[in-house]
């Protein structure tokens, strides 16, 4: 497809481009520019994705007929928030004040998929969580063994600081949910397109009161910001982004944070959500810590755990 035919060349949609600074990166089919396409997930050509001057992405083309281009360009331009400039030292500022989540629009659907966060890690890859409780540390390990069809098996192995347990196999089934909409959610002034899902009981019922709000696509495609079930209630009050650097690595994060509330008891949880990585890049409450330090291609070529005086058992 070449994008300057079609929709592209219609007078609506050059007039609203307007508005914009186009780049055309040529990926030659994944050949060239491995860096870019990899940093935003690209998985097909053409790809059409909107991002702020610092290189954020904050939205990608939906339709191609040239009416819909046209408005989603518009509605791009009109909606976008400039990022706050960096705080002293380069570092990130503090999130505004939040304000109250808001529904924009709903889309009914109903669609049934299979979740699985492993589905794009290989074999043998692993990575080394770092757990801090009450000025406490100690590593858990965990990587891929297999995967299946219906079920994968997960490698896990813990250093509390004072001993090394044995490694764990942890059977993985990929989670069953329904698509039952899509809904736009606004935090703070920015607008996310999310899937509402309901999960599946063991028989494969639909449990109408059991619904979360998923980023839908988009870098960070894959991150919570509500949930709603009898028991349990979750909404999100920040987003913002960060970059964490790991080996030498970085990974853009969609931070949020959300009001964390189950019968009389509330709390304030932090979660780093990256679309590379199968579990939150760090997590974080007021009694814990969790944070991604270590990974690689090969758990039987693990290093050593910090204090924990010899290698892993492979």
């Amino acid at each position: 497809m070449i994008l300057s035919a079609g929709a592209f060349s219609d007078p609506k949609v050059v007039e609203a481009s307007g508005q914009l600074t186009p780049i055309f990166v040529d990926c030659d089919w994944g050949k060239k520019n491995a860096d870019i396409s990899g940093r935003y997930r690209v998985r097909g050509y053409p790809t059409v994705i909107f991002t702020s001057p610092e290189g954020r992405e904050i939205g990608r083309l939906e339709d191609r007929d040239a009416a819909s281009v046209a408005r989603q360009i518009e509605g791009v331009a009109k909606n976008f928030k400039p990022a706050p400039p960096p705080g002293p030292g380069g570092l990130p500022v503090s999130p505004p004040p939040p304000e109250p989540l808001r529904t924009v629009g709903m889309v009914s659907r109903s669609i049934k998929k299979t979740i699985d966060p492993w589905e794009h890690q290989e074999p043998g890859g692993w990575y080394r969580m770092k757990v801090t409780a009450q000025e406490k540390e100690r590593y858990i390990d965990l990587g891929l063994k297999s995967r299946g069809e219906a079920q994968s098996t997960l490698l896990s192995q813990e250093w509390t600081g004072e001993r090394l347990e044995p490694v764990k196999e942890i059977p993985s089934k990929p989670a069953n949910i329904k698509v039952i909409g899509e809904e736009t959610l606004q935090v703070q002034s920015r607008s996310f397109r999310c899937e509402v899902r309901c999960s599946l009981d063991e028989v494969g019922n639909v449990k109408t009161d059991d619904r979360e709000w998923v980023i839908k696509d988009g870098r960070y495609a894959g991150a919570r910001l509500k949930k709603e079930s009898p028991k349990l209630t979750v909404v999100a009050g920040k987003v913002w982004d960060h970059t964490l650097k790991v080996k030498g690595r970085e990974f853009d994060c969609l931070v949020v944070e959300v009001q964390w509330k189950s019968g009389d008891q509330t709390r304030e949880v932090k979660t780093w959500h990256c679309s590379d990585l199968p579990n939150p890049l760090r997590i974080e409450t007021d009694e814990t810590s969790t944070i991604i330090v270590d990974f690689g291609s090969d758990w039987s070529k693990r290093p050593p755990f910090p204090g924990g005086g010899s290698s892993p058992p492979k």
